[in-house]
């Protein structure tokens, strides 16, 4: 099967190279074996990823290459299995990150200032604490619309005391 040639690389492949090559180090594998998954991977040769990866991703990647090389290998070893359910974080851009102090319009948002605040959340989440976190969310939304409903008959019952309340105090001053 021959490769066809591809000059351009989009976000998806940068991203899945980068991971490939990553999770290749990780389990003490070489960069070559990395870039021959890629290549077969992403329907590109091994040298095109071995290229892209050296003059593109790796400057993006440097605080990931850092830790697998300053780390030791009982923690690359016992992370394997906790690295399979990560959620895996775009590769860097140029871009300059959304301030999150600036006051911005929804309507004047962009897509890759969406992704630029996504990719500034911690990458490091499981799929498992996902999960966690969108039913502790379900949970507090399905309390709060109780606490709205039980607000609501207590307005109710304070509106009929004070009826009631208006009506004694008129027929007291009848009475006198």
């Amino acid at each position: 099967m021959t490769k066809e040639r591809k000059d351009s690389w989009n976000e998806q492949e940068q991203i899945e190279l980068a991971n490939i090559v990553l999770h290749h180090l990780q389990n003490g594998s070489t960069q070559l074996a990395a870039f021959e998954e890629a290549g077969k991977k992403l329907n590109r040769t091994a040298a095109a990823c071995g290229y892209r990866w050296n003059t593109t991703l790796r400057n993006d990647y440097k605080n990931e290459l850092k830790k697998l090389k300053g780390g030791n290998n009982k923690t690359v070893n016992s992370s394997k299995k906790q690295n399979k359910n990560k959620v895996k974080a775009a590769p860097k851009t140029k871009e300059k990150p959304v301030n999150k102090n600036k006051n911005i319009h929804i309507d004047k948002l962009t897509i890759k200032e969406v992704l630029l605040a996504l990719q500034q959340l911690d990458s490091e989440l499981t799929i498992e604490e996902l999960k966690q976190l969108r039913t502790e969310n379900d949970l507090l939304v399905e309390e709060n619309e109780k606490l709205k409903e039980e607000i609501r008959s207590v307005y109710l019952i304070l509106d009929r005391v004070r009826r009631t309340a208006k009506i004694d105090v008129n027929l007291e001053q009848k009475a006198n």
